[in-house]
């Protein structure tokens, strides 16, 4: 977290990644890593709506990217 990020964008930022709100988040700072930058630890159940719609072929073997 750096010195300009609010609590307000964090939240935002993991609702963005998950598609999702994420009810009665929290957040509280573990350490400072760096001057003007702080490690925040965000904590929540992960919303229902995250996993709906979500198929998964398990006929389909995973393969390697490379």
């Amino acid at each position: 977290m750096r010195s300009t990020e609010t609590t307000e964008y964090i939240i935002s930022e993991a609702e963005t990644a998950l598609n999702a709100s994420i009810p009665d988040p929290k957040l509280h700072r573990v350490r400072d890593v760096a001057p003007n930058k702080a490690m925040v630890c965000l904590s929540f159940r992960l919303p229902e709506e995250t996993c709906k719609d979500y198929k998964v072929n398990h006929n389909t073997p995973l393969t390697n990217a490379d």
